[in-house]
């Protein structure tokens, strides 16, 4: 990129310096020169610039070990400083969430302290769901602190473990309590529909939790059901005949991706719910040409 040059020279101007980190770190892996100005910078006696010089760093070459300290330091140091919890810019959460998957051995102990204070759980939290796998070692703190009063570290944490492996999201579904499933079910679900991989073509453990009486539950199970195509479609199609209204709204997305469940659709257009019926119209008419 032609552009590297210029930026790593503007960065020496004080007034610049945070826009041209910015710009690199838009650049991405194309600015691999600018990797000896950042080092520097990741030396400055400012915190906003050697933060910043960190997280650039990280989004250019994530396997370089200098920004996990750094930018964890600025985690600690922000949680000291600030008197509420400290919420860091989504750019950050995902460096360092991108030097946990590069380097796990190194970032996740590390993140893993931040989640003893309280400052910085949830976000701490967040960037673990974003190292996902190789943060494995997590789950059981993760566990801990869905239970938390704070919604806020209690949805960061259910979002984590649910990126992480099916493990995660069995964890919260069968060990908590009725009402924290019904505060979380729609950040399982998300995540679930939005993140977890699948590992194999085994979809038992959701099509056990679509025979789970909590219908919060089942409604976070057909977005799971989802990516499983075929394989699932018997247990989406009784979806459609659930009790629960959004149960039953879940399952026609998830139907209607395929032209050949029109007449579960079709059907579907008679349904008590008028939020039933307005997905189903939602859904064709997406498929109209």
């Amino acid at each position: 990129d032609e552009s590297v040059p210029v930026l790593m020279e503007l960065t020496k101007e004080s007034t610049a310096t945070l826009a041209a980190l910015r710009a690199l770190r838009n650049i991405g892996d194309d600015a691999i020169e600018a990797t000896p100005t950042l080092l520097e910078l990741a030396q400055s006696e400012n915190k906003a610039i050697r933060a910043a010089a960190a997280e650039t760093l990280a989004y250019i070459d994530p396997s370089n070990s200098v920004s996990a300290d750094i930018l964890v330091e600025e985690f600690q140091e922000s949680a000291v400083r600030d008197a509420g919890t400290y919420r860091p810019t989504s750019t950050r959460i995902s460096a360092l969430a991108q030097l946990g998957q590069r380097r796990p051995a190194e970032t996740v102990p590390n993140v893993l302290e931040l989640l003893d204070e309280f400052r910085t759980r949830s976000a701490a939290a967040e960037v673990l769901g974003g190292i996902g796998k190789p943060a494995a070692a997590a789950i059981p703190q993760l566990a801990e602190l869905a239970r938390d009063g704070d919604t806020a570290i209690s949805n960061s944490a259910v979002g984590a473990l649910a990126r992480m492996e099916k493990d995660g999201i069995l964890t919260i579904v069968k060990d908590l309590e009725e009402r924290h499933i019904d505060r979380f079910a729609f950040a399982l679900a998300q995540s679930i529909s939005s993140e977890l991989e699948v590992d194999s073509p085994d979809s038992t453990w959701l099509l056990e939790l679509m025979e789970n009486p909590n219908h919060r539950v089942r409604g976070v199970a057909v977005w799971g059901l989802v990516q499983f195509g075929n394989q699932a479609k018997a247990a989406l199609l009784k979806a459609t005949e659930d009790a629960r209204p959004h149960v039953r709204s879940a399952a026609m997305l998830a139907l209607g991706a395929r032209p050949d469940n029109d007449a579960s659709l079709l059907a579907a257009m008679t349904d008590e719910s008028r939020d039933v019926r307005r997905t189903v119209v939602t859904v064709l008419g997406q498929r109209a040409p």
